[in-house]
């Protein structure tokens, strides 16, 4: 049975300060994987938190779904790589980290 998720990922490398970075990202996700929703904000002014929703079996198939997303965009930018990836069913409290 599928559920929703919810999938953050915390990437370094796409500092706040430098749209020249992080914009090419966002808008290559936004542009090649629209279905997933994906939203980008900050944790500091390192570490940038992208945030997608989409359909899955498990929390492991939306978390590899939506880190092979997030990693395709960010061949975007250099200097950038996922840090860490959390996924929960939007129907449940608990937080899965992959």
């Amino acid at each position: 049975m599928t559920m929703e998720f919810r999938v953050w990922i915390t990437v370094t490398g796409l500092p706040f300060a430098h749209e020249d970075l992080w914009e090419p990202v966002i808008n290559r996700l936004e542009h090649d994987h629209s279905e997933l929703g994906p939203v980008i904000g900050w944790d500091d002014e390192h570490r940038a938190r992208f945030v997608v929703s989409l359909d899955a079996d498990d929390f492991a198939h939306a978390a590899s779904v939506a880190e092979a997303a997030i990693s395709d965009a960010l061949r975007a930018a250099s200097d950038a790589h996922v840090l860490t990836i959390e996924a929960s069913a939007t129907n449940e409290r608990e937080l899965a980290h992959a």
